[in-house]
C-alpha cells in the first residue's frame, strides 16, 4: 500500500507539525504502508523519510537514502573552537588539517570533510595545550539536509 502526501505540514505550528509527522511515521510502520511525501521543509523530510528523491526540471536528479544524500551533497563539517584568547597561533596547524580555517576574536572555525573531525579536535587540543591556551568550548556542526538540498539543486551536482 502507498500513501501519497503533498506538503502535509503546510500552515501548521511547530508542535502540530511534529505530532502529524510522528503520527504518520507510526501509522505507516504499524500498517506496513509506504509514504511518499512532497515537502519544501527539510526538517520534515528528515523526521519522516528514509530516502530523498530530488526533482529538477521535472526529472529525478537524485534518489538515495538521506544519510548518503547528506554525505554526497552536504558540503563540509564545521568545528568551532572557542579559546580564552586569540587562537591565531593555532591557525597554521589547523590549516594543515582543514580545507578552510577562519579566525575571529577568540574563535577558530575549521571547515573539513566529516572524516577529519576527530583529527582536528585532537590537534587543536594538543596545540592549545602546548601554546598555553585554554579551550572554552568545542562545537561540531554537521551539514544539514537543507544544506545538501540547496547544494544539490543549485549546484547541479545531483
Amino acid at each position: 500500500e502507498l500513501l501519497l502526501l503533498d506538503e502535509p505540514t503546510t500552515g501548521l505550528d511547530p508542535l502540530a507539525r511534529r505530532r502529524v509527522l510522528d503520527y504518520i511515521r507510526e501509522w505507516s510502520r504499524d500498517n506496513g504502508v509506504t509514504v511518499l511525501m512532497s515537502s519544501h521543509v527539510p526538517q520534515d523530510v528528515e523526521r519522516l523519510c528514509s530516502r530523498v528523491i530530488l526533482l529538477r526540471r521535472g526529472r529525478v536528479a537524485a534518489d538515495m537514502p538521506i544519510d548518503e544524500f547528506r554525505r554526497r551533497f552536504g558540503g563540509l563539517s564545521r568545528v568551532v573552537i572557542e579559546l580564552d584568547r586569540s587562537p591565531a597561533v593555532l591557525a597554521g596547524r589547523m590549516r594543515d588539517l582543514a580545507a578552510v580555517v577562519e579566525v575571529s576574536g577568540t574563535r577558530i572555525t575549521c571547515y573539513l570533510d566529516s572524516g577529519g573531525v576527530v583529527s582536528v579536535i585532537d590537534a587543536a587540543l594538543s596545540e592549545a595545550s602546548r601554546k598555553g591556551l585554554r579551550v572554552v568550548d568545542i562545537k561540531v556542526e554537521e551539514p544539514t539536509l537543507g544544506d545538501a538540498l540547496v547544494k544539490a539543486y543549485v549546484g547541479g551536482g545531483a
